[in-house]
């Protein structure tokens, strides 16, 4: 059994009047291998991380933001696993490994996953205690062994009461939305 990561992260931010720019990059390395039996995995990636947001204070009851976020992820996979391993969230048949099950083999396979997203909101105190945040969100999601892009939108809205320093109130909706787990979006794992 083996697993570990290391990771560099590397920051930013700019302030110069009404404007500030926040950036953040991150690199990751992740190693996670395993053998019991005849069941083997190993997965050994490699993440590329850039966020960066930008922002400008219009008034004391305006602030508006946009900015954008990239995930690159690569790894390498090879598993040799009965087909009862694949755990599915709401999966009612988890009943564990059976003798004639079908088994999941993979040598060595690359596998990419590339998210870019971009944002915006807007931050309005139209009251003293009361702070009102709409906003856009568009993410992609690009998997190499996929032919196509999903994309999904995302509008949402929160407000915020602060009735005083030691009790507020907070309301949201919106449409959330990720990717697939790694997992569910290759066609050998899911």
């Amino acid at each position: 059994f083996e697993t570990g990561f290391s990771q560099i992260r590397l920051k930013d931010s700019y302030r110069s009047g009404p404007w500030t720019v926040d950036t953040v990059a991150m690199y990751e390395h992740l190693v996670l291998r395993f053998g019991i039996g005849t069941t083997t995995f190993s997965l050994y990636g490699n993440d590329l991380y850039l966020r960066s947001v930008g922002s400008y204070e219009v008034s004391d009851e305006l602030k508006l933001t946009a900015g954008f976020e990239s995930t690159n992820r690569h790894v390498n996979v090879a598993a040799n696993l009965p087909g009862s391993a694949l755990f599915r969230e709401g999966d009612p048949s988890q009943t564990g490994p059976r003798g004639d099950e079908t088994k999941i083999q993979v040598a060595a396979l690359p596998f990419d996953r590339y998210s870019p997203a971009i944002f915006a909101e807007a931050r309005w105190r139209p009251l003293k205690n009361l702070t009102i945040t709409p906003g856009l969100r568009l993410d992609s999601h690009l998997y190499s062994d996929q032919p196509k892009t999903t994309r999904t939108f995302g509008p949402r809205i929160t407000a915020r009461y602060e009735q005083s320093d030691e009790l507020a109130f907070k309301a949201g909706a919106g449409l959330y939305s990720q990717g697939a787990r790694n997992g569910d979006a290759s066609a050998q794992f899911g």
